[in-house]
């Protein structure tokens, strides 16, 4: 999913189980112009999501990752 506003760009990613994830598996690094996301070994299997060249900039810094769950 993805949501925009005028101050920022929210990336949803669904996956199985998220509740059971834990803040070490999930990593994202953020560049001007992309982003890398990496879930390790959740339910036996790892997990890449990079998304190049996005549309604007944004502020690598102020970026970062949110693990939510019972969505």
């Amino acid at each position: 999913g993805w949501d925009q506003s005028d101050k920022f760009v929210k990336i949803y990613v669904t996956i199985a189980k998220a509740g059971a994830l834990t803040l070490e598996q999930v990593s994202t690094t953020f560049t001007a112009s992309s982003l890398h996301l990496r879930i390790a070994n959740h339910e036996g299997k790892n997990y890449e999501m990079i998304i190049k060249d996005l549309l604007q900039d944004i502020v690598p810094q102020e970026s970062y990752h949110r693990i939510k769950s019972g969505i």
